[in-house]
């Protein structure tokens, strides 16, 4: 009987048994056992397993079908080996033919030990997140289940075939008209922008100097990668990105480029060059010698290096081979704010430091047309990297604003809807966009692709609908006494919309509560929560908030327009005040406009509308588009005394 139980599509509490013993083995003996100790058996197995259709070599490792990182090269994968590191990364490519290997299947009795499977200090990473891994006579293994995020896998007993399919790409076909019963879910709850946290919130609106391009975080802090392959399918433009993009080197030949931290030692000039043209032409020199050489964009300027090294001696060393003067060349390296661009073969290309961040676009004309893949996702614009920690990076996409809007609209507003709440919708994150410039400064770029800013999906979100309403809209903001609008918005009001003082701290002129009647006739119109007492008195303990056991909960103040300001619980060990929009992220609720009653030791919350009820009702828009409502005046609806220019 065959040990290899291969239960893909019905994870068990056993195979997860397994998987996290393994990992925990692995985490806590690693300060302490010497690489290459034995620590499993690799045993013969008659399952094969298929990426595509196309077998790829297995084994079986703890019960489990495993295979070889390296493998994955010819099965629509980048497996890239950092030296310096000692790390695999792997990322799927999908511009890469999918070729499959040629081997023999060893028909052995399943459960034959094979090989012994050893201790690595090797890390592995899918897509920059570290998995479980192992050495199998110098190889690098993996457990084929770990594919899993890059589609389906199968398992088919009669045939014994463990399959991994990549999901096919979908191509949404949308329909001619608007769907007015579209209820699709529309869930903008917050709005992470205090309107004194703008920096361009009491600033005259110069619609001139405003910013044209922006920076947007899509790998950064807890999401921050080991690497990241960018790809194009006409080569590269490489160069800086400040209020226009200059393209300094292109590369024709290359269709796919790796951005990663470097540490490596490098034999480089003592005096960088004050123009990229100065440094090319030693780097010609160099390589009319077949040095291996490369540009480097420092500090100071532009150098030009020879390497890599591991180690200071061994660049030294080189340097007095290549009897380079040491009057002019030194041993450079080993910084932690280095980004090397390297090739497929993990050869440098360019290196650059975070305080001189280089940018990367496909080969297009202007950056207008630029379209490329980083990762497995598709950004317009152009892509940096800069140093997180010693081995993690920030990945950032910029871009210009019209464009970043194209990939925002439909990720917070259904592209079916009426074409002119759409547009309203793209006015308003065309100026929340603005008016968050230089809110993430401090990691490198200005907003994120979450809900922290907006939620931004990139090229492959757009829609034609959606982005015809940002073409139709074109520049266009919001002001109020010469000033930007900061266009918050939120799922559905309730009935009445809220203003700017009773959520934050100062009262806004063009956010004053208004009446709204469209809002009443959409999803989260009405809702009601319950919740025992002894739930709240856990989660108030998780806030670590000690009351001891709840006796009480009661609203003691409520803003003109019916949102809770002020609630109280009472407990044996005390009373603890909420305030403004508190209430929602302690209990769970969809908004602060609610009243509420206390019985059986449990509060009954009645509740309207979704989000923090301030300027326009995502909800509303649409009900009054579809009324007839032209988008100027469903924005003059929510927000008072503005101007549109």
């Amino acid at each position: 009987m065959n040990k290899d139980t291969f239960a893909i599509n019905k994870p068990s509490i056993y195979v997860v048994f397994i998987l996290l013993f393994t990992a925990m083995l692995i985490t806590s003996v690693s300060a302490s056992m010497p690489i290459g100790t034995k620590i499993g058996d690799v045993l013969s197995t008659d399952i094969i397993a298929t990426i595509e259709e196309k077998p790829i070599p297995s084994m079986n490792i703890n019960g489990y079908t495993a295979i070889a990182v390296g493998d994955l090269h010819e099965y629509g994968f980048d497996v890239i080996w950092n030296e310096q590191d000692r790390t695999v990364n792997v990322t799927r490519n999908e511009m890469k033919e999918r070729r499959g290997k040629e081997f023999a299947i060893q028909r052995l009795e399943p459960g034959t030990v094979l090989k012994p499977v050893l201790f690595t200090d090797i890390k592995t990473y899918l897509d920059g997140k570290e998995i479980i891994s192992f050495n199998i006579d110098g190889q690098t293994a993996i457990y084929f289940n770990q594919l899993k995020s890059y589609g389906d896998i199968t398992w088919v007993e009669s045939t014994r075939v463990a399959s991994l399919h990549f999901p096919l790409p979908v191509i949404a076909e949308e329909p001619t008209t608007p769907d007015s019963n579209d209820n699709m879910v529309v869930s903008r709850q917050s709005t992470q922008l205090d309107p004194e946290d703008s920096s361009f919130y009491h600033q005259p609106l110069d619609k001139e100097s405003m910013p044209k391009n922006i920076s947007v975080g899509l790998f950064y802090n807890d999401t921050a990668v080991n690497s990241v392959t960018v790809r194009s399918g006409n080569g590269f433009n490489i160069g800086t990105y400040e209020d226009e993009f200059n393209v300094m080197f292109s590369i024709a030949d290359t269709r796919q480029i790796i951005l990663q931290s470097d540490s490596n030692y490098y034999v480089g000039l003592k005096h960088s060059f004050k123009t990229a043209a100065e440094a090319q032409e030693v780097l010609q020199q160099l390589m009319e010698d077949k040095n291996s050489a490369f540009i480097v964009r420092d500090n100071d300027g532009w150098n030009v290096f020879i390497g890599p090294y591991n180690t200071m001696q061994k660049a030294e060393e080189e340097r007095f081979n290549l009897n380079l003067d040491e009057l002019i060349w030194t041993v450079l390296g080993n910084k932690s704010d280095v980004i090397k661009i390297s090739d497929d073969e993990n050869n440098p290309i360019l290196l650059y430091a975070d305080s001189k961040p280089l940018y990367i676009s496909d080969s297009s004309d202007s950056i207008h047309q630029s379209v490329i893949q980083i990762g497995n996702d598709k950004y317009r614009g152009a892509v940096t990297a800069l140093r997180h920690t010693d081995h993690l990076l920030t990945i950032i996409n910029r871009l210009p604003i019209e464009q970043y809007v194209y990939g925002v609209v439909p990720k917070e507003m259904p592209a079916t809807w009426h074409i002119e709440a759409l547009k309203a919708q793209a006015v308003a994150a065309r100026g929340f966009a603005l008016a968050n410039i230089g809110k993430f400064s401090q990691l490198g770029f200005d907003v994120c692709n979450t809900v922290n800013s907006q939620v931004y999906g990139g090229y492959e979100s757009e829609k034609s609908s959606t982005t015809k309403a940002v073409d139709e809209t074109y520049g266009k903001v919001m002001s109020a006494n010469g000033e930007l609008v900061i266009p918050y918005y939120h799922s559905n009001s309730g009935g009445m919309t809220e203003s700017s003082e009773y959520v934050w701290s100062e009262a806004v002129s063009y956010v004053r509560s208004v009446n709204d009647p469209y809002s009443m006739e959409a999803p989260h119109a009405q809702w009601q929560s319950s919740i025992p007492f002894h739930e709240l008195e856990l989660t108030l303990v998780e806030k670590q908030i000690d009351i001891g056991r709840i006796t009480d909960v009661q609203i003691i103040n409520m803003s003109p327009n019916g949102r809770v300001l002020e609630l109280e619980i009472t407990g044996t060990h005390g009373s603890h005040s909420i305030f403004k929009q508190e209430s929602r992220w302690i209990f769970g609720l969809k908004s602060n406009y609610f009243n509420m009653s206390v019985n059986n030791d449990a509060v009954t919350f009645n509740g309207f509308g979704y989000g923090h009820g301030v300027g326009m009702s995502q909800h509303g828009a649409r009900v009054m588009a579809e009324t007839g409502f032209s988008w100027q005046q469903i924005l003059e609806h929510y927000f008072t005394g503005i101007r549109i220019e």
